[in-house]
């Protein structure tokens, strides 16, 4: 999935892989660069709750896995 592809240099993705990740071992799913580039996409979208956030990215989860 994600973890497995190294981001680009000097794209979004690479700098938002950066950003410390200050959840628990157990807390942690998803690469946290991977996380915020959804709800970046969803916010885009219009979603802004946390429930249509959570919409759109199930909607549309085939273009967020490899």
């Amino acid at each position: 999935m994600f973890a497995q592809n190294k981001p680009m240099p000097n794209s979004p993705y690479h700098y938002l892989c950066q950003v410390p990740d200050h959840r628990r071992a157990e807390g942690i799913r998803t690469p946290i660069g991977a996380f915020m580039e959804m709800i970046i996409l969803a916010n885009m979208a219009g979603r802004f709750a946390i429930r249509a956030m959570n919409r759109f990215i199930f909607e549309n989860e085939e273009f967020f896995v490899d």
